[in-house]
């Protein structure tokens, strides 16, 4: 009996490989292929998610790739691949999770504790902060004064403290707000008002 005639399974299940790797810009191309070597015939794979499907089988290697547009909305998005075959028994699903970066859709704003003017001698509190974004903006000050990063789940936060002296009277803290998403590039100042005493 020829060999052609036996039929028999993959000895793995298949792999999911993603290009490029790890999180993706909002608005880019991502290529995910599946892939599982062996079996009589070769397994047959199918995509669960939208998007351009590539059979690209070669030698003993089934290979199906599909290629789509990202937005935000495919961030955490799971894409599975099933692997059928003549034998029914053989029929496992892998999944694949999406990661894409998008930048917050609000601007950084500061907010000045004590509020108004603040007299020669206090500590002033400078909170930067913006909410949103995949991952979320890096934030940074251009004063010095002792630093506290108080970055939640959903809104990057970064103070500056710092006691004030006259010199500090009119002068301009900026922050900085950076992302993966270099479109989004903000910097935004604050004046400060000092009393003093003469």
């Amino acid at each position: 009996m020829s060999s052609d005639l036996i039929s028999d399974v993959p000895g793995t299940n298949p792999i999911i490989l993603q290009n490029p790797p790890g999180g993706i810009l909002t608005g880019n191309i991502v290529t995910l292929t599946c892939s599982v070597p062996g079996g009589n015939p070769l397994a047959i794979l199918s995509w669960n998610c939208y998007g351009t499907k590539e059979n690209n089988t070669v030698g003993n290697t089934a290979s199906y790739t599909i290629t789509t547009s990202v937005n935000k909305s495919f961030n955490n998005k799971i894409c599975a691949c099933t692997a059928s075959h003549l034998i029914s028994t053989y029929n496992p699903t892998v999944q694949h999770k999406l990661v894409v970066y998008y930048a917050p859709s609000d601007l950084p704003s500061i907010q000045q504790t004590p509020a108004g003017g603040i007299i020669a001698g206090h500590t002033v509190v400078l909170t930067c902060s913006v909410k949103g974004g995949n991952p979320l903006s890096i934030l940074r000050w251009n004063c010095t004064g002792d630093m506290t990063n108080s970055t939640t789940d959903t809104t990057a936060t970064y103070s500056v403290s710092f006691p004030v002296n006259k010199s500090h009277n009119k002068a301009i803290c900026a922050c900085s707000a950076l992302h993966p998403d270099t479109s989004y590039t903000h910097v935004i100042e604050h004046s400060l008002d000092v009393y003093c005493k003469y």
